[in-house]
């Protein structure tokens, strides 16, 4: 099925085929048998939101080392306790975002809004907490996908053949021939 595109001037331009917004998409039923629609996402897309993200892994503090030559202190990175926490939170947070692009960009499925906001809600009311402002991210990552495992298999799906599985590193590792002669 075809439908006609208007250009700005309202006059027929082309036309382009009617699509489903599911048409790239493969099922996928999650174990409380509801079934998602899951798409495979670019690492590329990623990595390219990765690269101009501001929050940038945090760099060592630099102290001034004597090298005993002409009594000029070298620069050196030295990583301290403190920086070494500001790692850990850096990385926590793209591992964060990592999930959300893949989830938000990888999952079609309808999101239950009124399970998303009585969640809100009492996540508020217990511990004054906010949670993600993303309502498709929280249903999908609290309420609809909240084992860990399952969410790990959707992972691997939505990555496709882009990350490699323990178990392909594995086979690969089986298969590497280091005896090359030369």
């Amino acid at each position: 099925m075809t439908t006609a595109l208007k250009n700005g001037s309202g006059k027929l331009s082309q036309t382009a085929p009617i699509t489903s917004k599911f048409d790239d998409t493969i099922p996928y039923t999650l174990r409380n048998g509801v079934i998602i629609q899951l798409r495979q996402v670019s690492p590329m897309w990623i990595t390219q939101i990765s690269l101009t993200q501001k929050d940038k892994k945090p760099k060592p503090p630099i102290v001034m080392v004597p090298t005993g030559m002409n009594d000029t202190p070298t620069p050196t990175p030295m990583e301290t306790d403190e920086w070494k926490e500001e790692v850990a939170e850096w990385e926590s947070r793209q591992a964060v975002l990592y999930q959300k692009l893949l989830f938000l960009r990888g999952v079609e499925t309808e999101v239950d809004l009124a399970a998303v906001q009585e969640l809100r809600e009492f996540t508020r009311e217990l511990t004054g907490a906010e949670l993600d402002k993303d309502d498709k991210y929280v249903y999908l990552s609290c309420i609809l996908v909240p084992n860990l495992e399952e969410q790990r298999k959707i992972t691997r799906i939505i990555e496709g053949n882009s990350q490699p599985t323990d178990e392909a590193v594995e086979v690969a590792r089986d298969q590497f021939q280091g005896n090359v002669p030369g």
